[in-house]
Formats: structure tokens, C-alpha cells, sequence
């Protein structure tokens, strides 16, 4: 049988994984994936990610291009290999996609969301998703005896127009190379920002959209 193409979309918490790519003697989202596959299908597969992304970080739309040489129906294929997946994977889409397909230039735009809680109590139902940075809290400051007043404890209060401000200045088509580690390798670092909001949810959240 000849070797399918199969475009796959996953979910996953990563905060117990390093991160997207296979690296040797590590648990990451890709080496799971194929893992399972492979055992659905009883042979081996090559699974490629649209993105890569970093240790404890999660997808709510990651899509990957998986080769296989399996007679599964595509409309099962999703369901199937969700079953062999552990609770924190899913895998939420599969479509079947001609030869040749390319999925890192099918790609036309990707959307990263950090969150922040602001609130004194640690938000831990969320707490592996999140950002906590409690607002400052004012405490009665007895010693030493020369210094009068209160002191604050914990970050300064966040200013949500100061950050929207210069989220806007990241907006545009620009070289991000600075940002990139010694160790990567790619020759074009120019990249499209084409928005990037700031918001206030509520009284301890807040998000950073890209």
C-alpha cells in the first residue's frame, strides 16, 4: 500500500513534557505521538510539526503531517490514535492531504496566548498554565525603627497600557534575530507580527495574545 499523508491537529498540556521535538532520553509531544501511532498501525511513521514548541508549553491547534502506511479509515483515524494517547495528548482532526503536501508553507499565521493571574492566592487548578505575579501587598513595617511607613512585597502593579503600548511596537514585518539562541540555525529570522493585544480579563488575570 502506498504511503499516506495525513494532516493531523493535536492538543496537548505540555507541562510535562520537553517541550515538541524528539530529543534523545526525553518525553516531548512528537516522540509520544509517533510512539502511539506506531503502535496503532503496527510499523513505523514519520510525524512533522507545523511549529515547535518549548518545554512546558501547551497547543490548543499544534497540526502535524503524519506518513503512514495503514488501510484505517481517515474519518477513524483521529479517535483511534486518541485512544493510544495519554490523558494530556489528543489528537483532535485528521485529514487525508495529497503527496507533496507542504506543511511548514501551508502555515499562515500562528497565535500565542500568555496568561497572567495577579491575584494573591496562587491560582493552582492553573498554576502549570499561567504566569503568577501577585500584585503588591502592603505589610506593616515595624524594624528598623528609622524607616516609618509600609513597604510593599512582591512585583510592582502591572501597567496594562504600558504593556498594550509596547506590545504594539513588536507589530509589523521585522528581524527578530536578537531573540533567537546561539543555537539556532535558521537563515531567515524576519517574521510578520500582526497583532498583539494586552488585556485586563478581570480583577487577577490578565493575556498577552500574539
Amino acid at each position: 500500500m502506498a504511503v499516506r499523508n495525513i494532516k493531523l491537529t493535536v492538543v496537548y498540556d505540555g507541562s510535562a513534557y520537553h517541550g515538541w521535538q524528539i530529543q534523545p532520553g526525553l518525553k516531548t509531544i512528537q516522540g509520544v505521538l509517533t510512539e502511539a501511532i506506531e503502535k496503532l498501525i503496527g510499523g513505523e511513521v514519520r510525524v512533522f510539526g507545523a511549529s515547535r514548541t518549548d518545554a512546558g508549553v501547551s497547543a490548543l491547534g499544534q497540526v502535524a503531517l503524519v506518513q503512514i502506511d495503514s488501510a484505517i479509515p481517515v474519518e477513524n483515524l483521529a479517535r483511534a490514535i486518541t485512544g493510544r494517547l495519554p490523558a494530556d495528548i489528543a489528537a483532535a482532526e485528521a485529514v487525508e492531504v495529497p503527496q507533496g503536501f507542504d506543511l511548514i508553507g501551508a502555515v499562515k499565521s500562528k497565535l500565542y496566548r500568555y496568561t497572567i493571574f495577579t491575584g494573591q492566592l496562587r491560582p493552582v487548578l492553573q498554576i502549570k498554565h499561567c504566569w503568577h505575579l501577585p500584585a503588591p501587598l502592603e505589610i506593616p513595617q515595624k524594624e528598623p525603627k528609622a524607616q516609618k511607613g509600609r513597604f510593599l512585597t512582591g512585583p510592582a502593579k502591572l501597567d496594562v497600557a504600558a504593556m498594550a503600548e509596547a506590545g504594539a511596537m513588536l507589530v509589523g514585518k521585522k528581524d527578530f534575530k536578537s531573540f533567537a539562541s546561539a543555537a539556532d540555525q535558521r537563515e531567515n529570522s524576519v517574521r510578520t507580527i500582526f497583532r498583539c493585544d494586552v488585556t485586563r480579563e478581570n480583577d487577577w488575570e490578565g493575556r498577552i495574545q500574539a
